[in-house]
């Protein structure tokens, strides 16, 4: 595999993407908003760009030369780094717990 192969179809595919399915920024949202809500623990649209990543790094275990991996892996660190900077970290954490957290019984 050539690096400026790798980094030149990521780009592509994260082009392709952005046409196909939107600005990935909401698309991390949605899903982390969607996540948040089946497993109970807040997650950020960061904290899913990493959930990504670690099964593209995952696969890597049964095939280490599919490139899919690296090129998908390498937008998926890059969505990370991205959402990093966008706040994301910790906002809305207040607002979850109070629309999705359990009620709190006394004496629980």
């Amino acid at each position: 595999m050539n690096y400026s192969e790798l980094m030149t179809e990521a780009a592509q595919i994260f082009n392709d993407r952005h046409a196909t399915y939107g600005d990935m920024q909401t698309v991390m949202e949605r899903v982390s908003q969607i996540a948040s809500m089946i497993s109970g623990i807040h997650l950020t649209p960061h904290d899913i760009a990493l959930v990504l990543l670690s099964v593209k790094l995952a696969r890597m275990g049964s095939n280490r030369a599919n490139k899919e991996n690296y090129v998908d892996g390498i937008n998926y660190f890059a969505f990370a780094g991205a959402l990093v900077d966008s706040g994301y970290e910790n906002a809305g954490i207040a607002e979850f717990a109070a629309r999705y957290a359990p009620p709190v019984t006394p004496g629980e």
